[in-house]
């Protein structure tokens, strides 16, 4: 039998002997469809079927907020597929706590001679108790006399925080109320960096989801008495510390908190 006919029957019974691969539970379904896709090492994956799946890799996503969050599982590790209702992710952030706490544009008409002219703040988020969590922002107030210099008075805070809500329905997005807070500064609260104020979040929850948008912008008032009222906003207030390993252990398992972090 000549070498060349000898070779192709060769490769004919290989593969007429090797064995087809089996197709996926999965390869059946259409994209998009949501899954519940139980792993071998007892996880629970949820989400859409995303068309990168293939029969040797299951891929699911979900969108939330504009944000994509996805998945690759190899087959060898999913025991079961079963169809599931879809990936719910309502925002956990909300606006609309009331109305105004003073008018916004404030009668400076009668402030004469004030002491103090305008108002410097700084914002970045803080932790303040036993945990390693966020707990809120933290401020240092400082306000500024006529002549520029730093000066240290007596007066209350009003502060505002507006956050971008979560709605996944872009045209339904837009900036919010969502913190209020209240706080009486006396003389004794400035230090050499000024008045530092602790503002805890009692509705932002922003280490549960990584499409929790990362800024917010901050409205200040101080009510300074016989004077009048000083306003400072900051528009970029970071709300939490960017975490690629956050995302990265949500991504691989499921979970936004570290095995043994107490949350």
């Amino acid at each position: 039998m000549p070498l060349p006919l000898r070779n192709l029957l060769l490769c004919l019974l290989c593969l007429a002997v090797s064995p087809c691969p089996a197709a996926s539970p999965w390869s059946q379904l259409a994209a998009g469809e949501p899954l519940a896709a139980y792993t071998t090492d007892g996880r629970v994956l949820r989400g859409d079927l995303d068309p990168r799946s293939t029969d040797a890799v299951l891929c699911l996503s979900v969108d939330a907020a504009g944000v994509t969050i996805s998945s690759a599982t190899p087959a060898a590790l999913v025991a079961r597929v079963e169809q599931a209702s879809p990936v719910a992710l309502p925002p956990v952030w909300h606006g609309g706590v009331g109305p105004e706490l003073l008018p916004f544009h404030p009668d400076r008409s009668t402030w004469g001679d004030a002491v103090v002219r305008s108002l410097e703040v700084l914002a970045a988020p803080g932790s303040w108790d036993a945990d390693p969590q966020i707990d809120g922002l933290r401020l240092w107030v400082r306000p500024r006399g006529a002549d520029g210099g730093y000066t240290n008075v007596a007066g209350s805070l009003r502060c505002e925080l507006r956050v971008e809500s979560g709605d996944p329905r872009t045209h339904q997005r837009g900036f919010a109320v969502t913190e209020r807070w209240r706080r009486e500064l006396t003389l004794d609260d400035y230090g050499p960096e000024g008045a530092v104020v602790e503002l805890p979040y009692s509705r932002l929850r922003p280490e549960q989801r990584s499409e929790f948008p990362r800024l917010g912008v901050l409205s200040v008032r101080m009510v300074v008495p016989g004077e009048g009222v000083i306003d400072a906003l900051v528009t970029d207030v970071p709300l939490a510390a960017p975490s690629f390993n956050r995302d990265r252990n949500q991504l691989l398992t499921g979970q936004r908190y570290f095995p043994g972090e107490a949350h």
